[in-house]
């Protein structure tokens, strides 16, 4: 019940969406959720900026995904400033009995990740809510990024493809974890639209750069380390700090979702075809050359 997608819904002859009914009962029980939340989540939640909104488009926020806690702080960062809920859009995960419950309550849109079936029509319920004036709230990641080396993981581009087929316009939010002053700041990017005739894979590069940038521009205020100074035994208890939090999270499982645009060494390398070798690139043309570090 908790995490039927939309797929699933439409195969047992339901809409796939909530009623009109279901989503007032969500609506009242909404606040009341949102303050249950704080027992979990042990980040203040500041905003450090307003949302700037494009008048009378749908709105979709593109936020980055780093924790459990990722999706109650943006919730309480939307309504705060705009009194409105936000719909979340969810991969179907592990989640404990409560968990279940506060999702529910989100107005979680749930999708099965292995399924392209499914995931075409969690797209096409998104577009339903967008259309009747419903906040969308996406995590293009698609799941936590637990990488120590990139600030976004690369991002699939269904959110650009929704955004073009209901004119929405997508705000790159980025969700910045203070541990030492136990606050989590939030900051909103400017609206972005996209055209009917828009590259989708430049676009979803163009958002991911955007959010990246974001992040990077924050760590710059808060200060610099300096890589020979960083401790990489601690750099990685932080890492499973985080996933000991949520005990249900199945890391092998999630890493499994972490999206690659290449998908063999071969893929990587096919514009050597088009070189012609000389001095400065016959190291690409190597038999050795997997491909891979």
């Amino acid at each position: 019940m908790f995490q039927e997608t939309p797929l699933e819904k439409s195969k047992r002859g339901k809409p796939i969406i909530d009623s009109k009914a279901s989503i007032k009962m969500k609506d009242i029980v909404y606040p009341t959720l949102l303050q249950l939340s704080k027992t979990k989540v042990k980040h203040k939640v500041v905003r450090d900026n307003k949302i700037n909104l494009i008048p009378e488009k749908p709105i979709i926020f593109a936020v980055n995904h780093t924790r459990f806690q990722d999706t109650p702080v943006i919730c309480t960062a939307i309504r705060d400033e705009l009194k409105k809920r936000g719909y979340v859009f969810s991969g179907k995960q592990k989640l404990g009995f409560l968990d279940n419950i506060f999702f529910y309550f989100y107005g979680s849109l749930f999708l099965d990740r292995t399924s392209k079936e499914d995931m075409a029509m969690a797209q096409k319920a998104m577009e339903e809510y967008l259309l009747k004036d419903k906040i969308m709230i996406v995590f293009p990641e698609g799941t936590w990024n637990m990488s120590d080396e990139l600030l976004m993981l690369p991002m699939k581009w269904g959110i650009i493809k929704t955004a073009q087929n209901t004119d929405a316009q997508i705000i790159p939010t980025i969700l910045h974890y203070d541990n030492q002053t136990m606050k989590c700041h939030v900051s909103f990017g400017e609206p972005r639209q996209v055209p009917k005739d828009a590259n989708l894979k430049q676009e979803i590069d163009d958002l991911r750069d955007v959010m990246a940038s974001m992040r990077f521009e924050y760590m710059e205020k808060t200060g610099t380390v300096l890589r020979e100074t960083i401790d990489i035994e601690e750099e990685r208890k932080k890492i499973f700090h985080v996933i000991e939090e949520y005990p249900n999270y199945d890391y092998d499982f999630e890493q499994s979702f972490v999206y690659r645009p290449y998908e063999s060494p071969e893929s990587v390398f096919a514009h050597t075809k088009k070189l012609i070798p000389n001095r400065n690139n016959a190291f690409l043309f190597n038999k050795r050359n997997s491909g891979t570090r």
